[in-house]
């Protein structure tokens, strides 16, 4: 994950990369976007293991190995397995339990199963999305929202980066910075599309103050692996709900 330092060492060496990049050959953010809502329309389900820092107050928090399993329209299983939070279980499915998340630590008081709704403060905690807004569709959407206001106002100039290994991917990355005042997500953005699915794979954003906001990777994606309703029954054995 990207330390403050990295984020602000990360964008001036993509805004390098885009001054030297073929103009001929450079994908546009548009079309990128548009194969990328493309794919995800057919995504019926992932898993994945989520890396991801998000920035409270002054604190920088990073969480990595979060193994996400998603099936539309909307159900979500997380469990922590690193940061002093193992063993913790979150699970919400949309239309279910009360609309309410279920949650558990790890440890001693791992027995004690507690029913929030998604944004209870203690839901919240550490957290800069609830878990009903926390998927890589909601991820696109926010890109989408972003790319369409910014192209109808004139705002900013999405760059291309060129090609970025990540993991085991490769990627395309862009980036953009926009105005305050307006009602964008981020002050700026950056985003790493991966080639083989199209969809975009991590996202780093900067808060107004030109700080580090949040970062997330979803590493290790799987599509489509076929999860079924076991995979989120709080019942199920291999859970401590």
């Amino acid at each position: 994950m990207r330390t403050a330092r990295g984020f602000a060492a990360g964008l001036l060496l993509l805004c390098v990369g885009a001054s030297v990049a073929s103009a001929a050959s450079a994908p546009e953010i548009g079309e990128t976007l548009d194969r990328a809502k493309a794919a995800w329309a057919k995504v019926e389900d992932y898993t994945c293991a989520l890396h991801r820092q998000e920035r409270h107050g002054d604190q920088l928090y990073r969480q990595k190995g979060i193994q996400i399993k998603f099936r539309k329209p909307y159900a979500v299983y997380m469990k922590w397995t690193e940061d002093g939070m193992a063993g913790t279980e979150a699970l919400y499915v949309r239309g279910k339990n009360g609309g309410k998340m279920l949650a558990h630590t790890g440890g001693f008081l791992g027995f004690v199963t507690l029913r929030m709704e998604p944004r209870d403060p203690r839901a919240m905690k550490e957290n800069r999305h609830p878990i009903d807004e926390s998927s890589l569709g909601d991820l696109l959407d926010m890109l989408v929202r972003t790319w369409e206001q910014s192209r109808k106002a004139g705002d900013g100039k999405w760059l291309y980066g060129g090609e970025d290994a990540l993991g085991d991917r490769t990627t395309d990355i862009f980036s953009v910075q926009l105005p305050a005042g307006k009602g964008y997500y981020a002050k700026a953005l950056i985003v790493n599309f991966d080639r083989a699915t199209g969809l975009p794979i991590r996202v780093s954003a900067y808060g107004w103050d030109g700080l580090p906001m949040e970062e997330y990777w979803y590493d290790a994606l799987r599509l489509n692996v076929g999860l079924t309703d076991r995979d989120f029954d709080p019942s199920n054995r291999e859970y401590r709900f």
